[in-house]
Order: C-alpha cells, then sequence, then structure tokens
C-alpha cells in the first residue's frame, strides 16, 4: 500500500452512468475494537474469512504552528478470527511509529516499517502468539511486499547507501536471497504472486519521463519486464503503485493518475473515476472483478469502485468511509476495505479509523 495523492489531471475524464451491476454488493461496517484518537488503517490482508489482517496506526499527532511537531504514536495490528478481534504483541518494538507494510498468505503473515519518516526499521513474521523479530538482509529501510505462494519477498535498502538504492530479496528457509531484477527498474512498489512460478510486480523505470512504467513477471526462476507502451499526453510521474493479477493472461494495474488493463498480451489504460494524479490500492475478487480505490465525487474523500461494463461504479459503503486499502479473503466472495474516517471539524486530517466487508 501507498500513500493517496489527492488532486487533479487535466484531461482525466468523468465516467458518468455506468452500466447496472447484477447485484448489488452490500457493505457494512466492522466494528472495531478501542483505538485512540487520531487513528487509521493504511493495510488489510487476508488468508481466509477468519482470518483477516490490518494495520495502521493509533494517535497520531501534529501539533501546530510555530513548528509543526509530528508524533506518530502508536501502531495497531490487528486480526479478524471470523467473529472478533485479536491482538497480539510485536516482541522487540520499540518507540511511536506505524507498520505501513503487511502480508499475509501461504508464507505465513509479516509485518515491516519500511521507509517512513524516519521510523527504526522493523520486520517480523507472526508465529501463532506474537509477532516475532526476523533479521532483514544487511541495509535499512525493509519493506515485506508479498508473502503469498510463490515465498515472501523484501525490498531492502543497500548497506551504506542513500534512501533509494535497494535490493530485491526472496526468503530461502532460514535465508534471504538477492533476485536480480532488469537493470532498467528504478524501483518496485508492490509485489503480488498468483502462483508459485507467476508472479507479478510493478514500479517505476529508470530515465523515463512519461514512459517509465515497470511491469515484471517471474517465471519461477528469474523477472522479466512485460513492456508497458508510451502513450501521448500521459502525464509524468511517479510510475506505476500497484498490481491486481486475474489469470495468466490478465492482470490490473494503477498508479500516475491511470487504471492499466492487460489482457492477451496487449495494454489497455484508462483514467480513474475521478479525475487525480494517483489511484489508490487495486483488487481482484473471486469472480475476477477489479475493484479500484479512488477520489470520492465530493472530493473530499477516498471511495471504492467496482468495474461495471466498461465504467467504474461507486461502492455502496457505510457513511463516513474513506479507505486506504482493499483486499479479497481467499476462499470467499467478501471484499474487506480500510481506512480511516475524515475529521469531521476539517483540517483534511483523519479522525478514527474504519474496516467495512461484503462478508
Amino acid at each position: 500500500m501507498r500513500i493517496f495523492r489527492l488532486g487533479c489531471v487535466a484531461g482525466a475524464l468523468l465516467l458518468a452512468s455506468p452500466p447496472a451491476l447484477a447485484a448489488e454488493e452490500t457493505w457494512r461496517a466492522v466494528p472495531l475494537p478501542f483505538l485512540w484518537r487520531d487513528s487509521g488503517l493504511r493495510a488489510v490482508a487476508a488468508t481466509g474469512p477468519g482470518d483477516v489482517w490490518v494495520a495502521g496506526y493509533q494517535g497520531y499527532k501534529v501539533l501546530p504552528h510555530p513548528v509543526n511537531v509530528v508524533s506518530h504514536g502508536s501502531p495497531v495490528v490487528r486480526r479478524w478470527d471470523g467473529a472478533a478481534w485479536r491482538e497480539y504483541p510485536l516482541n522487540g518494538w520499540g518507540g511511536p511509529g506505524w507498520a505501513p507494510r503487511l502480508a499475509a498468505g501461504p508464507s505465513g503473515v509479516w509485518l515491516s516499517t519500511g521507509w517512513w519518516d524516519g521510523q527504526r526499521d522493523y520486520l517480523a513474521r507472526f508465529d501463532g502468539t506474537a509477532f516475532r523479530p526476523v533479521a532483514p538482509p544487511p541495509g535499512r529501510e525493509p519493506e515485506v511486499l508479498d508473502a503469498g505462494p510463490a515465498g515472501v519477498w523484501l525490498k531492502n535498502g543497500r548497506p551504506g547507501a542513500v534512501h533509494g538504492e535497494w535490493a530485491l530479496y526472496r526468503r530461502a528457509g532460514d535465508a534471504w536471497a538477492e533476485v536480480p531484477v532488469p537493470g532498467q527498474v528504478e524501483s518496485i512498489a508492490e509485489i503480488r504472486a498468483r502462483t508459485a512460478t507467476e508472479v507479478w510486480a510493478v514500479g517505476r523505470r529508470r530515465g523515463g519521463w512519461t514512459d517509465n512504467y515497470a511491469v515484471l513477471r517471474w517465471d519461477g526462476s528469474s523477472w522479466h519486464e512485460v513492456p508497458v507502451p508510451d502513450a501521448p499526453g500521459r502525464p509524468p510521474g511517479w510510475g506505476l503503485e500497484h498490481v491486481a493479477p486475474v489469470s495468466a493472461g490478465e492482470v490490473w494495474v494503477s498508479g500516475n493518475g491511470e487504471i492499466g488493463h492487460w489482457r492477451d498480451g496487449a495494454w489497455t489504460f484508462s483514467a480513474p473515476p475521478m479525475p487525480q494524479p494517483d489511484v489508490g490500492d487495486v483488487a481482484v475478487d473471486a469472480a475476477g472483478t477489479p475493484w479500484v480505490v479512488a477520489l470520492a465525487p465530493d472530493g473530499a474523500r477516498r471511495a471504492l469502485y467496482r468495474r461495471a461494463g466498461d465504467a467504474w461504479r461507486e461502492a455502496p459503503l457505510p457513511p463516513g468511509t474513506s479507505p486506504d486499502a482493499v483486499t479479497a479473503v481467499p476462499g470467499s466472495a467478501a471484499m474487506w476495505a480500510v481506512g480511516a474516517r475524515p475529521d469531521p471539524a476539517g483540517h483534511g486530517r483523519p479522525n478514527s479509523a474504519t474496516a467495512v466487508t461484503t462478508d
């Protein structure tokens, strides 16, 4: 999951009057346990209906002028077991901060900080009773990117390097093995494994300004770049940030104010549901339908959209919901989305964490 940036993109179009869905999803709020004020959830991952994980923060404060001082509060990590929320110790955690990286799947449940406002490095795996620290490769700022059927993938800053110089690793037994990526790839933002021998990654290529989209595919032994053609009028920017594979011949990506669809070897890119310089998380449900987080029509919050024919339809979320992340729940048709309710007094800051589901 990445930070959601609000704004406008020239030339992006609002897709109006989408076709009706065959069946309207019913989203309901999931009551959360007590959290301190100024809380929010930034990540959600699941291995099954009784194993849904959320991560975020509580007690986040910005002290106003004359000098802004930020208190990052404390981390929030909870597990929904199908009936109630469970909290587990974060062994080895010390001081303020929060964990924006969460991965759950056949390779376990992992938590990391990555690069986030100079927080201390933290990488841990859930052992059934607590999160226990795992030594990352040499370097700093570990970001766990996936824990799916192809193993655990981790991005880590190289030893002694300035921010931005990194290497990609895969868990091999109790050690980390560095995995080469094509040399023109400048960064990787997200990885998602569909099978043990099919893994997708997105990020940014070097050198380009408008032709900077990096899409990679792992075949079980090495990474190969999937070319993305440059497009006239494409806004320059950050590259791609999210990926959701559907099948061996189909994948959805998002970032930089665009949503991309690769099918049978061909790319189609379109504007998001609302004009903005970036779009948020993307996920695919059990039926193969994509969902994306994007700016809401009122411009004051984020919304969740589902693909309906050739357009995007806003999901009827409970009032006050502003999602940051969305995921499908394996073994079911359910979806989860998490975020933070906007501050009722304004100021553009979150007020309290929210979680919603179709389960």
